[in-house]
């Protein structure tokens, strides 16, 4: 299963669909909520989404010939499935330039734009994301705090493979490290040091391919 990140669809998971089927993989490639094809008003960062991830996956296990479900999600479609994995049945996944929190992640957007890293935003700026957290929970019903692929770490067994490019400063390195601690056992991280956001297939192709590949394989097919 490949998920994307946000403000994108299924297509920008094309270049992983190559590789993977050349490897002898089936893909299925999906438009989030709000994405692409997909209907619904609402992109929330993986509080909704986790179940349907967890459905296409029972989705895959009932199709001829499937053993074992894999997932890679990017950017906001790795914390997406990192998110699942406590009520999907994925056997394991790799998640790209995924963030620990929701919250977090929002204050470094915010401390972006007026030159704060996010530990000083959260001093600075929480007039502005706390309010909005409490308006989206008031007018649509969703806990965005409960958007944490780092509490779904700790509550699942599932081997995971991170990848965080050292030069991301759209979901900063220390989000990986995050969720590299989150779990003592069944938790990689690679930190390909030329890779910005999302760019680790781009800028070390054949490194990247070998280790997703070779992560799977381990898993068994």
């Amino acid at each position: 299963m490949l998920l994307h990140g946000v403000s994108d669809t299924r297509r920008g998971m094309g270049g992983n669909a190559s590789f993977l089927r050349e490897a002898g993989y089936a893909v299925l490639a999906m438009d989030a909520r709000g994405h692409g094809a997909s209907g619904g008003p609402l992109i929330s960062y993986g509080v909704l989404e986790r179940d349907d991830v967890a459905a296409w996956a029972e989705w895959l296990r009932a199709q001829p010939n499937v053993d074992r479900v894999y997932g890679l999600g990017a950017s906001m479609g790795g914390a997406i499935l990192l998110q699942s994995l406590p009520l999907a049945r994925i056997d394991a996944a790799v998640a790209e330039c995924a963030f620990s929190d929701f919250p977090s992640v929002a204050y470094h957007r915010v401390g972006q734009r007026v030159g704060l890293n996010e530990h000083a935003a959260r001093w600075i700026a929480w007039p502005l994301v706390e309010p909005a957290l409490v308006w989206v929970r008031l007018r649509h019903g969703l806990h965005l705090r409960d958007a944490s692929p780092e509490a779904a770490l700790r509550a699942s067994t599932t081997p995971v493979l991170l990848v965080h490019g050292a030069l991301d400063t759209n979901i900063p390195p220390e989000h990986g490290e995050r969720l590299a601690r989150a779990r003592a056992e069944g938790v990689e991280i690679w930190r390909p040091a030329d890779a910005a956001h999302v760019n680790a297939i781009n800028a070390a192709p054949e490194e990247y391919r070998r280790r997703v590949l070779e992560f799977f394989d381990r898993q068994g097919r």
